[in-house]
C-alpha cells in the first residue's frame, strides 16, 4: 500500500485500487490500480426522522488519520446537521476493503438514513438538495433480483434488498427474501438473460452486526450517472444519544460477482463460524415448489396443498429418485390461523404422530411459519395503521413476547 498525504488531502494505491481525495473533503475518486474509475464516493450522510428531514448545512475540514504501520487510512468530516446536534462521516480502508459509516448523537425516530448520498445546502456553488455519489459502473447484480430469469440489470434501474411478500408492480423481489445485504457492480454492459459481464466487479455491502440491522429495506437508488443506498427504518428505531448506522463495504476487483459475494461475508465473518453440523450439509427439501406444481392450472392456490397427504407423495417421490432429505420444509399453510402455531387438522390430522414418524427416520422437520401475520393475534399485540387496523404483529410487546413463547414451547414439544 502506498499513501500520500499533503494539507487535508489523500491518495492512496493498494493492489486492488486506488482512492483520491482533495482538500475540499467532499468526495472520494475510487479507481481500480490503473485508474480506471469505479466511482465518486460522497462524504455526506442524511438520517431522517419522523420530527423532519435531516440536512447538511455547513462541512468541516477533513481530518486523515493513518494507522497499522501505514497499511490503514481513514478520512473524517463533521457535518453541521440541521437535525442532529453532530454528525460525522468516516470512510476507511486496508489493503482490500473500504469502509463508508455515519455517526451521530442526538435524538428521534429514524425515518430513511441516506448514505454516500443526501440533501446539502453547505455548500452553495455546488447546488442545494440531494446530491448522491457519481456512478461509473454500467452494471448491477442484485442476490435479491427482481426478475429470476435477469440476473444482470442496468445501473440506473433501482435494486431493493427486503423482506417482501406479494408478486405485484415492484414487488418482484420477493424471489430471495432476505437476501444477502450486498450488490456487485460491474464497468460492463449488463446481458441478456441470465448472461453474467465479464469482471473486474465492486461489490457493495452493508456491513456491521446483524442485531444492529434494525431497518426493513435496503435500496440501491440509481440517478443521472450517480447512485446512493438507502436504509429504510419507517419510524421503528429510536435514537437517545449516539447512534452509529450499519456501515458501506466497498471490496473492488472481484472476477466475478459471485467472489464479490463472498468475499463480503468473509468480510463479515470474524473471527469466523462454527464448524456446519453434519445435517446441514444433507438436502434440504421445501415442499413450495411442488404445492406450485399441484395447484397450477387447478383454480386452487398452492397453500391449499400444504397437507399431510400431498407430502406424504412428494417424500415418496423423492425417494423413487434415491433422494432422502435430512430436513423436511413444510410449507404454506399448515396451520388454522396464521398467527398461532396451531395445526389446521382438516390438513394436518395428527401433525405431531407424522413429525415422530420423520423423526424415527433420521430426518428433521422445519415448519414454515409466517409468525409476523396478525390473523387470530389480539389488536392489542399488534403494529397497527393510522386507521388501528392490525399490520404486523409487536415483537416489543410484552404481551406477544409471551404468546410467542407459548407457541413455540407447544410446537416444539407437543
Amino acid at each position: 500500500m502506498r499513501i500520500e498525504t499533503a494539507d487535508g488531502s489523500l491518495r492512496v494505491a493498494t493492489t486492488t485500487y486506488s482512492l483520491a481525495i482533495d482538500q475540499l473533503g467532499r468526495s472520494a475518486a475510487l479507481a481500480d490500480p490503473a485508474g480506471e474509475p469505479w466511482a465518486s464516493l460522497l462524504l455526506d450522510s442524511c438520517l431522517h426522522t419522523t420530527a423532519g428531514l435531516d440536512e447538511t448545512v455547513a462541512r468541516g475540514a477533513s481530518v486523515v488519520d493513518l494507522a497499522g504501520d501505514g497499511h490503514r487510512w481513514s478520512v473524517s468530516v463533521e457535518l453541521a446537521s440541521a437535525r442532529w446536534r453532530r454528525k460525522v462521516v468516516s470512510l476507511s480502508g486496508d489493503e482490500t476493503a473500504l469502509r463508508f459509516s455515519v455517526e451521530v448523537e442526538g435524538t428521534g425516530s429514524l425515518t430513511d438514513v441516506e448514505l454516500l448520498g443526501g440533501w446539502s445546502s453547505a455548500e452553495p456553488w455546488a447546488g442545494t438538495g440531494f446530491h448522491a455519489s457519481g456512478a461509473a459502473f454500467r452494471s448491477v447484480m442484485s442476490p435479491g433480483p427482481s426478475d429470476p430469469a435477469r440476473l444482470v440489470r442496468p445501473a440506473g434501474e433501482p435494486a431493493t434488498l427486503d423482506v417482501s411478500a406479494g408478486s405485484g408492480p415492484g414487488r418482484g423481489n420477493w424471489f430471495l427474501t432476505p437476501p444477502p445485504l450486498c450488490w456487485c457492480l460491474s464497468r460492463a454492459d449488463p446481458g441478456a438473460g441470465d448472461v453474467i459481464p465479464a469482471g473486474p466487479w465492486l461489490t457493495l455491502g452493508i456491513g456491521g452486526r446483524v442485531e444492529d440491522a434494525t431497518f426493513g429495506a435496503a435500496r440501491y437508488v440509481p440517478g443521472e450517472r450517480s447512485f446512493s443506498i438507502r436504509l429504510e427504518y419507517e419510524g421503528q428505531t429510536r435514537v437517545d444519544g449516539r447512534f452509529v448506522a450499519p456501515s458501506i463495504v466497498l471490496l473492488p476487483g472481484a472476477p466475478a460477482p459471485y467472489g464479490g459475494l463472498r468475499a463480503w461475508a468473509d468480510e463479515l465473518r470474524a473471527p469466523g463460524p462454527p464448524d456446519a453440523p453434519a445435517w446441514w450439509r444433507e438436502p434440504i427439501f421445501c415442499g413450495w415448489g411442488a404445492q406450485c406444481a399441484l395447484a397450477a392450472g387447478t383454480g386452487t392456490r398452492p397453500a391449499d396443498h400444504s397437507t399431510e397427504r400431498a407430502y406424504d407423495g412428494f417424500l415418496a417421490a423423492l425417494e423413487r429418485e434415491g433422494v432422502e432429505p435430512g430436513t423436511i420444509v413444510i410449507d404454506d399453510r399448515w396451520q388454522r390461523v396464521y398467527g398461532l402455531g396451531e395445526p389446521d387438522t382438516e390438513r394436518w390430522p395428527d401433525m405431531a404422530a407424522w413429525i415422530e414418524r420423520r423423526h424415527a427416520l433420521g430426518q428433521r422437520v422445519l415448519l414454515w411459519w409466517k409468525c409476523w401475520d396478525p390473523e387470530g393475534i389480539d389488536p392489542a399485540l399488534c403494529v397497527r395503521s393510522s386507521a388501528g387496523v392490525p399490520v404486523t404483529v409487536d415483537p416489543s410487546n410484552p404481551g406477544y413476547e409471551a404468546l410467542l413463547r407459548r407457541e413455540i414451547r407447544q410446537m416444539l414439544g407437543d
